[in-house]
């Protein structure tokens, strides 16, 4: 279990859903907590238009422990650890009655716990709005999305976009935590007790590196939970290899190496600053390290120990940075698209539909797509509207600098001219497109194909169309014509507009993901 997790162990997440009349569902309730289906041995029900879920499941995987007295059939929940300020830390309810009990408080029930085939269940409305949890409830599939960790990830992305570093790292210390690693950390100590720094790449909010005395771990989103991928203690020898990054921008440190690792250590490849917290002398020391451990104070401050988030500091000249998400978030962003399984049927039509119209086959068109499309389109998009990648190590800079002109030399001069360029670089600005083929016509040196992107909003899937043409040069590919460029806030705008296309769209991503044949 994560170390800062364990300060956050009370938070519940479930959900209440009304059904427009209190219509029975025509497929079972799929529950999905922070990005993961939850399995039950009953399944949810419906009853007086309400959804009824498996309690102890839900409440063991948020490290409750639960205790059942037959006799008055009352079920009393407890966190696992340790009470924590300004979260519910006990729950107490009792099959049939419409009062349930937070740490004491009387809370009325919309509709009593009820016990289907000797397991208790819950509304979960009272849950959700008791303890803060975010919901979304997926009509369309009969899904329940929970939110408890993954709800962090939202408010961290929500400052982003507002241009709000600072708020938006708070969040991220803050947040409690997965860990992917093995073996469970060593238990997390507040930063009151020990000293405490926190190091962010350059101009981002979404990894970070945490040490407390001689342990460093590395946190990252991934899954849109905020999780712990790495860790290690400061060694007693030099560890020192060409690929130590961390180590040479932890200058002091450098001469120990670093020992009792799990996971793989991340690179480095841009400046970090740091927030330190001591607490002998209660302050806050923040400011920059440079690749080469160079360490600039920029200054301190006293600590708030009444903050409900980790003092994070602004830093003069920092520069919020053109953050790509997390590779795994590209597939999540899917999650509006309906989620329906073709028969075989159906995607034997699509695959000779494919072969029909293609020289190249779909897998072909699909590492085309990874390796080039996408890349290129990305690449032009993000350097029209938010400027080159650059790096502050002129030798990486420079290679930055040969993609960035690579890429965009593989649009030609008509495609630069033309007014669909300009509708292109045109569109909305998010932190993020996503470039997929839908479908395409090919012959060996020739592709006809419709792109849809996906510009990273969230976590909705917010559409755009664009038809383009690209011909073959030696051993790539030049974009030699991209037009009838169309914009959507959601997918229901667009399946309103472009039904067709729409129809095109669920089929295609979710013959991608039942069949695993195009993962991006």
């Amino acid at each position: 279990m994560n170390k800062h997790c364990l300060a956050t162990l009370a938070v519940i997440a479930l959900l209440a859903v009304l059904l427009p009349g209190g219509a029975m569902a025509a497929q079972p309730v799929n529950v999905l907590l922070d990005g993961e289906s939850m399995n039950f041995d009953v399944p949810p029900v419906f009853e007086q238009g309400r959804v009824l879920v498996p309690m102890r499941p839900i409440f063991e995987a948020f490290g409750k422990d639960v205790t059942w007295d037959a006799a008055s059939k009352t079920v009393t929940t407890r966190t696992r650890l340790h009470a924590t300020a300004g979260k519910t830390n006990t729950i107490k309810l009792t099959v049939g009655q419409k009062v349930a009990y937070l740490d004491g408080r009387p809370v009325s029930l919309d509709i009593p716990a009820r016990i289907v085939k000797g397991r208790t269940l819950i509304p979960v409305r009272f849950v959700s709005e008791a303890l803060g949890a975010e919901v979304i409830w997926q009509a369309a599939t009969q899904r329940v999305v929970i939110k408890d960790k993954q709800r962090y990830y939202d408010q961290m992305l929500s400052y982003l976009e507002q241009g709000n570093l600072v708020e938006a790292r708070r969040t991220a210390v803050s947040a409690p935590r997965k860990s992917t690693l093995p073996a469970a950390p060593l238990a997390w100590i507040p930063p009151d007790l020990m000293r405490t720094t926190y190091y962010f790449p350059e101009g981002e909010a979404g990894r970070f590196y945490i040490r407390q005395g001689d342990h460093f771990e590395f946190v990252r989103t991934l899954n849109m939970t905020f999780t712990t991928v790495w860790e290690g203690n400061l060694g007693d020898a030099t560890g020192e290899t060409p690929a130590d990054t961390l180590s040479k921008y932890l200058a002091r440190y450098r001469s120990r190496g670093f020992a009792e690792e799990q996971g793989e250590r991340p690179a480095i490849t841009k400046p970090l600053v740091f927030f330190e917290f001591h607490p002998g002398t209660n302050l806050i020391r923040y400011g920059r390290i440079n690749p080469d451990g160079q360490e600039e104070n920029v200054g301190s401050v006293n600590y708030d120990k009444e903050a409900t988030k980790f003092n994070i500091l602004e830093i003069p000249g920092e520069k919020l940075a053109n953050v790509q998400p997390p590779a795994e978030v590209s597939a999540m962003l899917a999650s509006e698209i309906p989620q329906v399984e073709l028969n075989e049927t159906e995607i034997e039509e699509m695959e000779r539909e494919w072969e029909k119209s293609n020289f190249y086959s779909y897998g072909e068109i699909a590492d085309l797509n990874q390796e080039f499309i996408d890349v290129a389109l990305r690449m032009a998009y993000l350097t029209a509207n938010y400027g080159r990648p650059t790096s502050s190590d002129p030798k990486e800079d420079l290679e930055l600098k040969k993609k960035n002109e690579y890429y965009l030399s593989r649009f030609s001069e008509a495609v630069k001219n033309s007014m669909g360029w300009n509708d292109f670089l045109a569109l909305e600005p998010r932190q993020d497109p996503v470039f997929n083929v839908l479908q395409a016509t090919s012959t060996e040196n020739h592709i006809t194909a419709t792109i849809v992107a996906n510009f990273f909003s969230g976590f909705g899937f917010v559409p755009a169309i664009l038809e383009v043409e690209m011909k073959k040069q030696g051993d790539t590919w030049l974009f030699t014509r991209l037009e009838n460029v169309r914009a959507y806030k959601t997918l229901k705008e667009m399946q309103a507009a472009e039904p067709a296309t729409y129809d095109l769209l669920v089929k295609v991503y979710n013959y991608r993901y039942g069949t695993g044949k195009w993962l991006q």
